[in-house]
C-alpha cells in the first residue's frame, strides 16, 4: 500500500474522526438503509473481495446499516483471506477501515482481529495433506500482512498482536500442543520454522518495525523487541542455510561417484539432489533478504577441506574413480569431450539380461561391482607373460586354433545319436544366417564415426553375443587400419561400453594385445613402421582415458621410451602424452607420477641435444599436459583512508548525510591526496550505485563549502572522463557514462556547477564527431562562409556528417542527454536558461530525426523527457527532419544577423576611436550650458523615440548601446576620491528633499515644453568642416555630419561613420530613397504636361484651313506620333500615379553637393536643441 493512502486512512481512522462518524450516525445526520437484499449481497461481495469490487463495497458500507450483519461480515472477511492476493491487501484494508469508522472497535475490530489470529495461527484442525498445508501457509502469510497494514493505518492499535505472532513463529510453538497434552497425546516434534513468513514481513514492513528510527508509529522499545526476535530468526535460518549447503555438497559428491561408477545417475538420486539444490537456493534468497533488512552480513559458508590424497605419491589406482579434478580447468577441453569419455550407456538398462546371458544374481553382482569395489590392477606384469615377438607372430593362428577346437568338439559329438536331416538343414540355415549377420556387423564398424553409431553398435552386439563373436570383436578392434586413427576413440568407447556387462574381459584382452605389440616394436627397433607404432600408442592412450588401460601400463611404456629417447621413441612418447597426458596429469591419483615423467622428458631433451623437430614435439607435449601457469593479477592494496571514505559513501542513508560530512571534515585536508580519494570514491559510487548519487552530492556540497578545490576537481574529472569514454565509443563503458552524466546533473542540482557547463556538455554530445570542416572537402570554403562560421560556430556542425564515434544507428548519446535533462532539466524553467533550453530542444530533435532508426524504447524516453520539461504547455515537436532543419536554419540566420550587428558595433567603436577629439572650452559656465543642452537633447531623444513607433525598439537598443560606448570612451581614466562621510542633520534632510522636489518640477516643465522639429530647422550656409573621414571601402557604413557650435558660436561640421545595420542609417536611407523617388516622379509628370501642351497647340494650328505643312511641321508631326505611342504605353502608370505624395526637399542637398567626399551618400545628423553649444546626435 502506498504511503499517501496510509496517511489518508490514518486520518480517517483516528479516534476523533471515528467518534464524529458514529455520533453522526446515532443522531441521524448520516442516513443508512436497512435493506436485507443489499446487505446479503454485500456479505457475498466480501467473500470475493478484490480490487475490482472494492469501490462497490465501499459504497455499500457508506449507505447500508450493517449493525445486524457484523458477525456475517467478520466471517466473510476471514474467508476472503484464502483467495486474497498479496497485491490486493490494500483494498481489503480500505473496506475494514470503512467498517471500523462506523461500527467501532468493540463491535467489529476486536472480533475480526481475534478471528484472523485464530483462523491463521491457532486453527482447531491443523492441515494434514500437502495441499492443505500449502493453502494454510498462504493464509498465514496474507493474514500477517493484513494485520500489519491495519496497524499502520491505526485500525489495530495494539502492536502486541503482531509481536506475539512473530514471537510464536520464531519460537516454533505448536498452537495445538496444550490441547494434545490434555488428550494425553503430547507432540514431541516442533513445527518447522516458517521462513517465508518472516522474510515477507521483513521485506514489506522491515523499515517500520525493525528500525532504527524510521517510523513514528512503532515505539523504540517495540522496535528493539522486534529486532531481537528477528536476530534470533536470522541465526536459525543461517544455521539452516549452512546445513543445507553441506547437504548439497554431500549429495553432489555421492552423485559424482555414482555417475563415475555406473555411467549414469538414478532418477531417485537426481531428484533428491535437485530438491536439495532448490531448497538451498531459497534459503540463500531468504538469508540475503534478512541480512539486508537487519544490516547484517550473510553467514560465511564453510570451505571444503577434505582431501582424498590428491598430492600423495603412492596411490592405488581405482578404475571407476578419477573423475575428480585437481585443477579448475579439468582434464577435458569442454563438456562434450568429458561426456564422450565418461557418460557411457548402461547396457543393463537398455538390453534385457537374457540377451546378455546373465542371470538375476549376475546382474545384481554387476551392479554392485559398478557401485562398490572395482578390480585392482597389479603394478607388475604377470610372470607367465609370453615373449612379445612370438605372441605377435602366433596371433593370427589363434583363430585357427579356435576353429580346430571346434572341429574336435564336433568329432567327439559324433558318437551321439544322429540328428535327422531336417534338423541338420535348420541348423545349417541358422548358422549361415548368423555368420552373415556377424559379417555385416563387423563390416559396419569402419563406418563408426560418431557417438550415436558407437552406442548403437554396442547394443547391436549384445543381440549377437557369443564367445566367438567376442573373440572376433577383440581381433577386429585390434586390427584397426593404421591410417584410420580417427576410429581409435570410437573403438575404445565401444570396448568400454561392452566391458561393463560382458563376462569376458574385452578391455583386458585388447590392452594385453596392444602391450604385446608395443613390446614387439621396441624389441625389433624397425625404423620403417612409424604409423603402426603411432596407432598402437594412441590406442593405449584412448583406452587409458576410458579407464580400460591401467595408468601403470602407460607409465611402463613411457619408461621404455625414455630409456632410449631418440628417433621414433621421441615421437611415440610425445604422442602418448598428447593423447592422455592431460588426463593423467589432472587425475589426482596419477598427478605426481605424470609430473615426474614430464620432468624426466624435459631433462632428456636438454641432455640428448635433439633436432628442432623433436624439440618442438617435446615442448608441445609438455605444454599440452601442463599449460603455462597464469599469473594471477595482484591487486594493489588500497589506502585505508580511501576505503573509509568509500564505505561512508556506499552505506550512506538520508538521515546520515550530516554525520558523514562532519566525519569527513576531520580528515587531513592539507594533504592533496585526500581530495583525490574523495573524488575517486564519488566516481566509484557513480559507477556502481547510481541511486546513491543524490546523497553523495549532498556530502560533496557540504564539504565544498569549506574546501572549494574539491568541487572544482570533481567537476573537471567528471567532464574529462565522460568525454574520454565517449571518444573511445566502447559498449562496455556505456553504464559508466550513464553514471557520470547522472553525477553531472546532480552536481548542478546541488549548486556545484552552473548551467553554462551543462549546456556546453549537451552541445558537445550533439556536435562531437559531426564537424563539417574536419574532413576533406572537394572545394575550399569561401571567405564569406568562413566569416559566417566564425560568427556562428554552431553552423559547422551537422548530425548527418558520418562519424566513427557516433554513427546514424547509435542512440546512446540520446539516452545520455535524456538522462542529464531528467536529472537537472527541471531547473531550467525560467529566465535565460529557459531560452537556452528551448533552443537546445530544437537542436536535440534535429539530432534525433537525423538518425536512421531509433528504437521504440528510446523514442518513449524522448517523449517522456519533453513532457517532463514542459508539463504545463505542449512543447514544440517536429514530425520530419525537414521541419527540424528549417527551424535550425532559422535560428542560425537570426544568430548570424545578431552577430553581424555586434561586429558592426565593434567596428563603429573602433572608427570612433580614430576620430580627432573636438576641442572644448574650459569655461565652467559653458560646460554647465553644455550639460543642460545634453539633458534637453536627451529628453528630446526620448520624445523622438515616441514619435517613431516602429523603429523604437531598435533605436532604443542602438542608442543605449552607443551612449554606453561613448561614456566608456569618454571615461578613459577613472579617479576615485574617497571623502569622509559627513554627519547629516535633520535640516540637511529637509534641504535635500526640497531640492529634489525643485529639480523634479523643472524636469517636468522641460518635458512639457514645445520642441522644435529637427528636420525643418534652418541650416546655416557657411559651415566649417573640422575633420574629413576616409571613404569607406564597402557599404557597411554611412557617413553622417554632426553640426555643432564651437567655442565662439561658429558652426562646425564633424563627419562620423554609422554602421549600415543601425536604425539611424536605415531610417536616413529610407528618407533619402523616398525623396529621390518623389523627385523623379514629379520631374516626369512636369515633362509630360509640357509635351501635352505643345501637342495641343500643334493640333489647333493644323486644324486651321489656311495652314500648309512645312518641313518643320512635318518634323513636329512625327514627333507627336512618337509621343502619342509612348504616352499610350505609360498610360496605366500615369493613371495609377496621378496623385503622388508631396516631396519635402532637403535644404542641405545643395550644401552637400559640393562635398569632396565621393563615398556613400552623406547624411546630416542635426542637433536636437536650437541653442548654441555642444550637440548630441543619435
Amino acid at each position: 500500500m502506498q504511503e499517501s493512502m496510509r496517511e489518508s486512512l490514518r486520518a480517517q481512522n483516528s479516534a476523533s474522526a471515528c467518534a464524529e462518524m458514529q455520533k453522526a450516525i446515532a443522531k441521524g445526520s448520516v442516513k443508512l438503509k436497512s435493506d436485507l437484499k443489499r446487505s446479503s449481497a454485500f456479505v457475498k461481495k466480501l467473500k470475493v473481495l478484490t480490487d475490482a469490487n472494492v469501490a462497490a463495497c465501499l459504497k455499500d458500507v457508506a449507505e447500508l446499516n450493517l449493525t445486524r450483519y457484523l458477525s456475517e461480515c467478520i466471517v466473510a472477511l476471514v474467508e476472503a483471506i484464502v483467495t486474497l492476493k498479496p497485491s490486493e491487501v490494500g483494498s481489503h484494508v480500505q473496506v475494514i477501515s470503512a467498517l471500523h469508522q462506523r461500527y467501532g472497535t468493540s463491535d467489529l475490530t476486536d472480533p475480526l482481529i481475534a478471528a484472523y489470529v485464530t483462523a491463521a495461527f491457532n486453527p482447531p484442525n491443523p492441515p494434514a495433506d500437502a495441499a492443505a498445508k500449502q493453502k494454510h501457509s498462504k493464509r498465514r502469510l496474507v493474514t500477517l500482512r493484513v494485520l500489519t497494514e491495519l496497524y499502520l493505518v491505526q485500525v489495530v492499535v495494539d502492536i502486541q498482536v503482531i509481536f506475539g505472532i512473530l514471537q510464536r513463529v520464531v519460537a516454533r510453538e505448536d498452537p495445538n500442543a496444550k490441547a494434545a497434552a490434555k488428550k494425553g497425546t503430547p507432540s514431541t516434534k516442533a513445527p518447522p520454522l516458517d521462513v517465508t513468513l518472516l522474510v515477507s514481513f521483513a521485506k514489506y514492513a522491515g523499515a517500520e518495525f525493525l528500525g532504527p528510527g524510521m517510523s513514528a508509529l512503532v515505539p523504540q522499545t517495540m522496535q528493539d523487541q522486534f529486532r531481537s526476535v528477528f536476530d534470533q530468526a536470522f541465526e536459525l535460518i543461517g544455521g539452516m542455510y549452512i546445513a543445507q549447503h553441506q547437504t548439497v555438497r554431500k549429495l553432489e559428491k555421492r552423485n559424482l561417484k555414482e555417475e563415475a561408477n555406473r555411467g549414469e545417475l538414478c532418477e531417485e538420486h537426481a531428484a533428491e539432489f535437485a530438491a536439495a539444490t532448490t531448497l538451498c537456493e531459497k534459503l540463500t534468497s531468504s538469508i540475503t533478504t534478512l541480512s539486508e533488512a537487519l544490516q547484517k552480513p550473510v553467514p560465511a559458508l564453510p570451505i571444503d577441506t577434505s582431501d582424498d590424497g590428491a598430492h600423495s605419491q603412492l596411490l592405488v589406482w581405482d578404475g571407476n574413480e578419477g573423475r575428480a579434478e585437481l585443477h579448475a580447468d579439468g582434464p577435458f577441453d569442454d563438456e562434450d569431450t568429458r561426456s564422450f569419455y565418461e557418460d557411457l550407456p548402461d547396457l543393463l538398462e537398455l538390453v534385457p539380461a537374457v540377451v546378455l546371458g546373465l542371470s538375476e544374481a549376475e546382474v545384481a553382482e554387476l551392479k554392485a561391482k559398478h557401485a562398490a569395489a572395482p578390480v585392482e590392477e597389479a603394478d607388475e606384469p604377470p610372470a607367465d607373460e609370453p615373449d612379445a615377438d612370438t605372441a605377435v607372430e602366433d596371433m593370427v593362428d589363434a583363430t585357427e586354433a579356435a576353429g580346430d577346437d571346434a572341429t574336435e568338439a564336433a568329432g567327439d559329438d559324433a558318437s551321439a545319436p544322429a540328428p535327422t536331416a531336417e534338423d541338420e538343414k535348420s541348423k545349417d540355415a541358422k548358422a549361415v544366417s548368423y555368420h552373415h549377420q556377424m559379417d555385416a556387423y563387423f563390416a559396419t564398424l569402419e563406418d563408426m564415426v560418431n557417438r550415436d553409431r558407437c552406442d548403437k553398435a554396442a547394443i547391436a552386439f549384445c543381440y549377437t553375443n557369443s564367445k566367438a563373436a567376442r573373440a572376433r570383436l577383440v581381433q577386429t578392434l585390434f586390427s584397426v587400419p593404421r591410417t584410420h586413427l580417427e576410429l581409435l576413440a570410437y573403438y575404445s568407447r565401444l570396448a568400454a561400453t561392452l566391458h561393463s556387462v560382458l563376462k569376458d574381459d574385452i578391455g583386458g584382452s585388447l590392452v594385453k594385445m596392444l602391450v604385446q605389440e608395443f613390446n614387439y616394436f621396441q624389441k625389433k627397433k624397425n625404423q620403417y613402421r612409424l604409423e603402426s607404432k603411432v596407432k598402437n600408442i594412441r590406442f593405449l592412450g584412448e583406452l587409458t582415458k576410458f579407464k580400460l588401460c591401467p595408468p601403470n601400463t602407460g607409465f611402463r611404456c613411457l619408461q621404455r621410451l625414455f630409456a632410449d629417447f631418440q628417433g621414433h621413441n621421441v615421437v611415440l612418447a610425445t604422442t602418448f602424452l598428447e593423447t592422455c597426458g592431460r588426463y593423467l596429469y589432472c587425475n589426482k591419483y596419477t598427478h605426481a607420477r605424470t609430473a615426474m615423467s614430464l620432468d624426466i622428458m624435459m631433462r632428456l631433451k636438454t641432455a640428448k641435444h635433439l633436432d628442432p623437430l623433436a624439440e618442438t614435439l617435446v615442448m608441445n607435449a609438455y605444454y599440452m599436459c601442463k599449460p603455462p601457469e597464469r599469473v594471477a593479477r595482484v591487486k594493489a592494496p588500497k589506502d585505508p583512508v580511501y576505503l573509509f571514505i568509500l564505505s561512508r559513501l556506499v552505506t550512506l542513508r538520508p538521515d546520515g548525510v550530516g554525520r558523514v560530512v562532519r566525519v569527513c571534515r576531520k580528515l587531513n585536508w592539507d594533504d592533496p591526496v585526500v581530495v583525490q580519494y574523495v573524488v575517486k570514491a564519488v566516481l566509484h559510487v557513480a559507477k556502481s550505485q547510481v541511486l546513491q548519487l543524490s546523497l553523495v552530492c549532498d556530502v560533496v556540497a557540504g564539504l565544498a563549502r569549506m574546501h572549494e578545490e574539491l568541487g572544482v576537481h570533481l567537476v573537471d574529472t567528471t567532464i574529462e572522463m565522460l568525454r574520454f569514454l565517449l571518444t573511445l565509443n566502447s559498449y562496455k563503458y556505456h553504464q559508466r557514462c550513464l553514471g557520470l552524466i547522472k553525477l553531472l546533473g546532480e552536481l548542478y542540482t546541488h549548486g556545484l556547477v552552473n548551467s553554462v557547463v551543462i549546456f556546453e556538455t549537451l552541445y558537445w554530445l550533439l556536435q562531437h564527431g559531426h564537424d563539417t570542416t574536419a574532413g576533406p572537402m572537394e572545394t575550399p570554403l569561401t571567405d564569406d562562409a568562413l566569416r559566417r562560421l566564425e560568427l556562428v560556430p554552431d553552423m559547422k556542425y551537422d548530425p548527418r556528417v558520418p562519424s566513427d564515434v557516433d554513427d546514424d544507428r547509435n542512440v546512446f548519446r540520446i539516452r545520455l542527454m535524456c538522462a542529464l535533462l531528467e536529472t537537472c532539466g527541471q531547473g531550467f524553467d525560467r529566465g535565460v536558461t529557459r531560452k537556452k533550453l528551448d533552443r537546445f530542444l530544437v537542436f536535440f530533435q534535429h539530432y534525433c530525426l537525423a538518425k536512421s532508426e531509433i528504437p521504440l524504447e528510446t523514442e518513449f524516453v524522448v517523449l517522456d523527457l519533453l513532457e517532463l520539461l514542459h508539463p504545463k504547455e505542449k512543447p514544440m515537436r517536429f514530425a520530419t527532419f525537414a521541419e527540424a532543419d528549417a527551424s535550425v536554419q532559422a535560428i542560425f540566420a537570426l544568430e548570424l544577423q545578431v552577430a553581424e550587428r555586434t561586429q558592426a558595433k565593434n567596428g563603429a567603436q573602433a572608427s570612433k576611436g580614430a576620430i580627432v577629439s573636438i576641442a572644448e572650452d574650459d569655461d565652467d559656465d559653458e560646460n554647465e550650458n553644455n550639460e543642460n543642452d545634453d539633458d534637453e537633447s536627451g529628453d528630446e531623444s526620448d520624445g523622438d523615440l515616441d514619435e517613431h513607433g516602429d523603429d523604437a525598439p531598435e533605436s532604443g537598443e542602438s542608442e543605449s548601446g552607443e551612449s554606453e560606448e561613448s561614456e566608456s570612451e569618454s571615461e578613459d581614466e577613472q579617479i576615485i576620491v574617497k571623502h569622509q562621510q559627513p554627519v547629516t542633520t535633520p535640516e540637511d534632510d529637509e534641504f535635500d528633499k526640497a531640492f529634489r522636489a525643485l529639480m523634479l518640477s523643472g524636469s517636468d516643465a522641460r518635458k512639457l515644453a514645445p520642441r522644435g522639429n529637427a528636420d525643418k530647422m534652418a541650416i546655416p550656409t557657411v559651415v566649417k568642416t573640422t575633420h574629413h573621414l576616409e571613404t569607406p571601402k564597402d557599404d557597411s557604413s554611412v557617413v553622417f555630419r554632426l553640426l555643432k557650435r564651437g567655442n565662439k558660436g561658429k558652426l562646425e561640421a564633424r563627419e562620423i561613420l554609422v554602421p549600415q545595420e543601425t536604425s539611424l542609417a536605415q531610417h536616413s536611407q529610407r528618407q533619402e530613397a523616398s525623396g529621390k523617388k518623389e523627385q523623379s516622379e514629379l520631374k516626369r509628370l512636369v515633362l509630360l504636361n509640357v509635351e501635352r501642351d505643345e501637342l495641343l497647340a500643334q493640333d489647333e494650328a493644323l486644324a486651321s484651313p489656311t495652314h500648309t505643312p512645312n518641313p518643320t511641321q512635318q518634323y513636329h508631326e512625327s514627333r507627336r506620333r512618337q509621343q502619342q505611342q509612348r504616352r499610350e504605353g505609360d498610360q496605366s502608370y500615369m493613371y495609377a500615379n496621378a496623385h503622388g505624395r508631396g516631396a519635402t526637399w532637403d535644404s542641405l542637398e545643395s550644401f552637400l553637393g559640393g562635398n569632396r567626399n565621393t563615398g556613400p551618400p552623406v547624411q546630416i545628423m542635426r542637433p536636437r536643441g536650437q541653442q548654441g553649444g555642444r550637440g548630441r546626435g543619435r
